[in-house]
């Protein structure tokens, strides 16, 4: 079984089949051919695993049995298969696909951003001091920015849920600090404003 298997995905140009002895001795060894090790998954941030990865969870293949009415209603198949949640809404209330989604996002901004770097390198290094990034999840795009240019200084502008699960990286602010020390220093001056007119 796991010969017919493997033999499939040499059929599909995933691996690599070679036979290397004839007779009784006759036995076949596979490899990863370039497409298969896009879609293995490892220690390479290069792999589409990952990306791969929440595709088949059972929660995004209820949105497929929804494509009838997504087609001829216009609705979204995620809302109508998870009682009108966003995904966002859905990712919240379950980590184990939260984690998955989030690894996902990460990988893709990795083999993107490796390319733009290499090809863009003109425009990063015109940016003077902050780069922002709007909804940057974990922070894979701007890590991969900020590592590859040190001047930039990059602000992940993000939910603290997805704060909660990114790593430190270095170069990097996310937002949600800076906005609560704003909210502390602005406390601090409505504070000391209304004791010096009640001292006055």
């Amino acid at each position: 079984m796991l010969d017919l298997m493997l033999g499939f995905l040499a059929a599909h140009s995933i691996l690599t089949s070679t036979s290397t002895a004839a007779g009784e001795d006759r036995r076949k060894t596979y490899g990863l051919t370039p497409t298969g090790r896009l879609m293995a998954n490892g220690e390479d941030a290069m792999s589409m695993a990952p990306i791969l990865l929440p595709n088949f969870h059972e929660d995004m293949i209820d949105s497929w049995q929804c494509l009838k009415e997504a087609v001829r209603e216009g609705v979204n198949p995620f809302r109508k298969a998870h009682g009108d949640q966003s995904l966002y809404e859905y990712l919240e209330k379950n980590p184990e696909l939260e984690k998955l989604f989030n690894l996902a996002m990460e990988n893709q901004s990795n083999l993107v951003m490796k390319n733009i770097t290499k090809k863009y390198k003109e425009g990063f290094t015109e940016i003077k001091e902050v780069l922002v990034d709007v909804g940057g999840g974990t922070g894979a795009t701007l890590a991969t920015i900020v590592s590859n240019f040190a001047h930039i200084k990059g602000i992940n502008f993000v939910l603290p849920r997805v704060i909660s699960q990114a790593p430190f990286i270095r170069g990097q602010i996310y937002l949600l600090f800076i906005l609560l020390l704003l909210l502390l220093i602005n406390l601090y001056a409505s504070f000391k404003s209304i004791c010096s007119t009640l001292a006055g």
